[in-house]
């Protein structure tokens, strides 16, 4: 996410980051609405997944950075076991 201007000094020291700006992003937008975004995106006629029922597994965070983005990682699971629970995975990795 792109930070604010309010975590920048001022004066002399434009541009360098306030001691106290977060790291992480803790306001609006969710990230539960950020992922379901993608995931609905991903899913368009069903070119990465036909059925967002088989992820399995999805990590994602919200942090400041000088070059806002979104990565997405999508990858397939094989599992040996065919008693697993899920028998694909879809992970979604985020800089939202």
């Amino acid at each position: 996410m792109p930070r604010p201007k309010n975590h920048y000094r001022g004066g002399k020291f434009a541009g360098i980051l306030k001691d106290t700006a977060p790291m992480l992003h803790t306001v609006r937008p969710d990230i539960d609405n950020l992922l379901k975004f993608i995931m609905d995106a991903l899913n368009i006629e069903g070119v990465f997944y036909g059925d967002d029922s088989i992820i399995c597994q999805i990590y994602a965070e919200k942090i400041y950075d000088e070059n806002p983005r979104t990565e997405i990682t999508l990858e397939r699971s094989y599992h040996d076991r065919q008693d697993e629970d899920c028998s694909g995975r879809a992970e979604i990795a985020g800089l939202l």
